[in-house]
């Protein structure tokens, strides 16, 4: 993401969890004027516990399926004052729109018509090339639940393979409760 100071900060609750969010999408609804659409981005293990499974008899197949249900998890959006202090939070239901376990991300649409102005930047896949060692980063987080809070650092390591997925590997103190 470009400019992570001026996103919106937000903490998500689930059934069992509490993890950080960030606002990446909220445009106006194509059919609906003045009514917006708003997307979080956050870590699967942060709303896994809203997620259960179910057997159930699907009349089209004729066969027991197993089908997804839904709990519902909460987007708590902070203000600040001068980007120092938090000043008030708005707390607002939200709807699992995907997941991906393997990954460990999952997309929230937050039930709400009001307009978020600060959405991430995320990095245009040519500029990702651009990306080199020493570029700043800020990890912001709600560790153990608090308000979010912010640290910063830079890119370390750019081909770190795990799972033979690649990351890239940063001296921002990430620490326990960060995920989102």
């Amino acid at each position: 993401f470009s400019n992570p100071t001026n996103q919106e900060k937000s903490r998500i609750f689930s059934e069992k969890a509490a993890g950080s969010g960030t606002i990446i999408y909220s445009k106006e609804e194509p059919n609906n004027e003045g009514e917006y659409e708003t997307f979080v981005l956050t870590n699967h293990h942060v709303i896994e516990s809203c997620i259960s499974y179910k057997k159930d008899w699907d009349s089209l197949l004729k066969r027991k399926v197993e089908k997804e249900q839904f709990k519902i998890p909460h987007v708590e959006i902070f203000s600040y004052v001068r980007m120092s202090n938090v000043d008030s939070s708005n707390k607002f239901k939200a709807q699992i729109i995907a997941y991906d376990k393997q990954h460990d991300l999952a997309i929230l649409k937050i039930d709400s018509p009001r307009h978020f102005e600060n959405v991430a930047d995320m990095i245009p896949e040519d500029d990702i090339k651009n990306i080199k060692l020493f570029t700043e980063v800020v990890v912001t987080g709600c560790s153990l639940a608090h308000e979010p809070f912010c640290n910063f650092g830079q890119i370390t390591f750019l081909r770190e393979v795990i799972d033979e997925m690649d990351y890239w590997m940063t001296n921002c103190n990430s620490v326990f409760g960060n995920s989102g």
